[in-house]
């Protein structure tokens, strides 16, 4: 499945938190991706207090994750493509000027 797919699946998740004006959709939508993040943390935090990973689990708060971030950038109109190819450019950037 390519981001493209995932997000026009996505966009036809309803929910009355995910339908209605702009603003609130990105509201809702920037909110429950820091909750997910945070769950992303909470698992390793594990690794790091107990030694121990879940990885299933860790992956499915990634995919949590991955879905927030998706309908962020499709309800910003764009497309997740992209959005990753601009980062792609901006991150490889800043690592060339950082080698120098």
């Amino acid at each position: 499945m390519t981001l493209d797919e995932f997000g026009a699946w996505a966009e036809t998740i309803q929910s009355k938190a995910t339908t209605g004006d702009r603003d609130r959709m990105l509201s809702y939508l920037g909110t429950g991706i820091a909750s997910e993040a945070g769950e992303v943390a909470a698992e390793i935090k594990k690794l790091l207090r107990d030694g121990t990973l879940d990885e299933d689990r860790l992956a499915e708060e990634l995919g949590d994750v991955m879905y927030h971030w998706i309908r962020l950038v499709t309800t910003l109109g764009r497309k997740p493509e992209d959005v990753l190819a601009a980062a792609h450019t901006k991150i490889d950037a800043k690592v060339k000027a950082h080698r120098g």
